[in-house]
Order: structure tokens, then sequence, then C-alpha cells
């Protein structure tokens, strides 16, 4: 999912508010199951 929606954003950047969606998607937090961010998802270097 996170390298799909880097991808959609890279290639659909002329809709400036579709792409920003996306990289948001792309950056999506981890949260244990009481709801603490324990971490992050992210695409590589490549696909930013």
């Amino acid at each position: 999912e996170v390298m799909i929606a880097a991808v959609l954003a890279k290639l659909l950047r002329a809709d400036e508010a579709l792409a920003v969606r996306l990289t948001e998607l792309a950056h999506s937090p981890v949260e244990s199951r009481v709801g603490a961010k324990v971490g992050s998802l992210r695409p590589t270097a490549a696909l930013t």
C-alpha cells in the first residue's frame, strides 16, 4: 500500500490535492493496540 501510494503520487503530480493525499497515505503511522504511535511506514527514498 505504501509503495503504490508513493508511485501514484509521483505519477499524478498534476493533481496537487490528490498527490498530497497520496503522499500522506504513503507515510502512515503504525499504532499499538492502545493507540500509541510506535513507528511509521514510508516508501524508500527512490519513491519519494
